[in-house]
């Protein structure tokens, strides 16, 4: 459906939608998981997802052969992610955001 992906979903959902940001080793994955664990919605770190999709099908959208493309990549499935969330009306907790794919926290 073509007008499904709507960013401006996002506004209203703002206070449902809470980004974990930090360093690696900071502590980020084990809280997600916790919060996981106690029901609620997590969705992990758009990086990790793109580095393992672009290691499946042979890619090169990833941050040590094209960061440009990569970043692309992170963003859109960051914005995507935040879409599908904002559409549940569910408390969502995000492993990084945008912010982070922009300036590289690691």
């Amino acid at each position: 459906m073509e007008d499904s992906y709507d960013p401006s979903l996002v506004v209203p959902a703002a206070d449902q939608l809470v980004i974990i940001s930090g360093c690696s080793g900071g502590g980020k994955s084990t809280l997600l998981a916790e919060l996981a664990c106690q029901g609620h919605a997590v969705r992990e770190e758009a990086g990790r997802q793109v580095v393992k999709e672009q290691i499946f099908i042979g890619g090169n959208a990833l941050p040590w052969a094209d960061a440009g493309k990569f970043v692309e990549l992170t963003i859109s499935r960051t914005m995507h992610n935040m879409i599908s969330a904002a559409r549940t009306g569910r408390l969502t907790f995000f492993d990084r955001g945008i912010i982070d794919q922009v300036v590289g926290s690691d």
